[in-house]
């Protein structure tokens, strides 16, 4: 498991516009909350929400954000269930086929 300060130095290494630091940080506290609320691992929803949008500025487009940023992610350490809970389809995503995780619990038990 990468902390929280490793996070955040991916996360501003990648993210330079402080409107989008400033939104990873609203939806960690947010998820922080809802993992605290379902007995859930805290600092595991908290580093997934801090990357969930690491890669915006340099794959800003559908096809692209946020999959393509999972490379980059394995390179530095961050676990596979992160990266697979970062990388699920978003609603608008042209991929439907793939299933969706709704949350970073459904990521860890649907890794078969």
């Amino acid at each position: 498991m990468i902390t929280r300060e490793q996070a955040l130095d991916i996360l501003h290494e990648f993210v330079q516009s402080p409107s989008l630091r400033r939104h990873a940080l609203q939806v960690e506290a947010c998820v922080a909350a809802y993992a605290r609320s379902y007995g859930e691992d805290e600092q595991q929803w908290s580093v997934t929400a801090l990357l969930h949008d690491f890669d915006y500025e340099i794959h800003p487009t559908l096809d692209l954000h946020p999959m393509a940023g999972s490379p980059i992610l394995e390179e530095r350490g961050v676990p596979a269930e992160i990266r697979r809970a970062i990388s699920r389809p978003s609603p608008h995503a042209s991929d439907r086929a793939r299933p969706r995780h709704r949350d970073c619990a459904d990521a860890r038990r649907s890794r078969a």
